[in-house]
């Protein structure tokens, strides 16, 4: 009975038919054994794979799911299933086939439907960022290429009807990664102090007020030497995903800054700079600092390293984008005849270290900067960050 049996739900004719490029006679071994086996795995198994090869992909997944509901370990099954819905559009369903044998691998962690649902999410938390979509291509061996595609928002304010109290574009800040960024501020400078309402746009939106003391001064008495420091508080609204206040303080003392921000998400970032510059004709410029950055907060907040007028901090030989980095600092020498320079300097950020040279006019900077790979960049210098 047993071998009678196996006769009937034998599926090696119609392998070795399929091999040979008899493809109507394996189907055909196929079709009648699925008739005399309906509930046979390796039956099951076999069909949707030939399906599959026909490119019929509905009906290969509804064999392979035949399959797996009767023996859920036949992984050859679950892979006929996921290649299916991928090639259908379905790629959440497909990665909860492929999740059942362990595929695919990123990054040495497996690619599920969650984790794809919180790369977009955390896509989103960027201030020009409207929509995102996290697209992943298999690829051999079981791991897979992801790529997230951002829709952002319009990079005029205009557009969006955000800009009933101000006057002037003051900035347009650009980064490869952040998009397009641009802030207006109107000021109102009194004779010691100033107070600035400032507004950043295309984020969701950002609302900031601030007022700062100038008074700072150098006094000397014999041989003490004072430094007044300049204070700087700082009020305002954020919205990412959900709506926050935002209150922080600054402090300057000389070439020493400090700064921390809330929000009342509870999340916060504190920061720590020094800069300064020696010299006329040989001039050397220095810079170095700490940022922390608490968890939970968006990646708006974190640091941003490159050479274009979005990034936080100075590093030339990366594109604007967010790190983790906390860490930073560079050293530059620069060489004046008059208003030109020539300049050969060093970027750091953690244990990344650029190094390069350039060219100056005045403030303005034109830099080749090598880390891993060459990076031309043309700016106004700023010795912060």
């Amino acid at each position: 009975m047993i071998l009678l049996l196996f006769a009937l739900c034998d599926v090696q004719p119609a392998i070795d038919a399929v091999n040979a490029g008899r493809i109507a006679e394996g189907e055909r071994i196929l079709e009648e054994a699925l008739v005399r086996c309906p509930d046979d795995p390796v039956v099951l198994r076999e069909f949707a794979g030939l399906r599959f090869r026909q490119n019929r992909w509905e009906e290969s997944e509804t064999l392979a799911e035949k399959a797996v509901d009767v023996d859920p370990e036949l992984e050859w099954a679950w892979d006929v299933m996921g290649s299916s819905r991928y090639l259908m559009g379905d790629r959440m369903g497909a990665l909860e086939a492929w999740n059942r044998i362990g595929r695919p691998v990123v990054d040495g962690d497996l690619l599920t439907p969650a984790r794809i649902e919180r790369l977009e999410a955390e896509a989103r938390l960027q201030p020009t960022v409207a929509r995102a979509r996290a697209e992943y291509r298999p690829t051999p061996g079981g791991g897979a290429e992801v790529e997230i595609h951002l829709l952002h928002l319009p990079t005029h304010p205009f557009t969006r009807l955000q800009l009933p109290l101000h006057v002037a574009r003051a900035a347009t800040l650009s980064g490869d990664f952040q998009g397009t960024v641009g802030s207006s501020a109107l000021r109102v400078e009194g004779h010691e102090s100033e107070v600035r309402a400032s507004f950043a746009h295309p984020s969701t939106f950002r609302w900031e007020a601030e007022w700062s003391d100038h008074r700072e001064s150098e006094r000397r008495s014999a041989s003490v030497h004072y430094l007044r420091p300049r204070l700087t508080l700082r009020m305002g609204i954020d919205r990412w995903e959900s709506t926050h206040a935002r209150a922080g303080v600054g402090v300057r003392l000389g070439p020493v800054r400090a700064e921390a921000d809330g929000w009342s998400g509870g999340f916060v970032r504190t920061s720590l700079t020094a800069m300064g510059s020696t010299g006329e004709r040989w001039e050397i410029r220095g810079r170095g600092g700490v940022v922390l950055v608490s968890e939970d907060a968006p990646p708006d907040l974190e640091p941003r390293f490159g050479a274009g007028p979005s990034a936080t901090h100075l590093f030339r030989a990366v594109g604007v984008h967010p790190e983790t980095s906390r860490l930073h600092g560079g050293l530059e020498l620069i060489r004046w005849e008059g208003p030109f320079g020539i300049a050969t300097f060093i970027d750091a950020m953690e244990s990344d270290i650029a190094v390069g040279a350039g060219v100056r006019f005045d403030q303005i900077r034109l830099d080749l900067a090598y880390a891993d790979r060459w990076r031309l960049s043309i700016g106004v210098y700023s010795a912060g960050g």
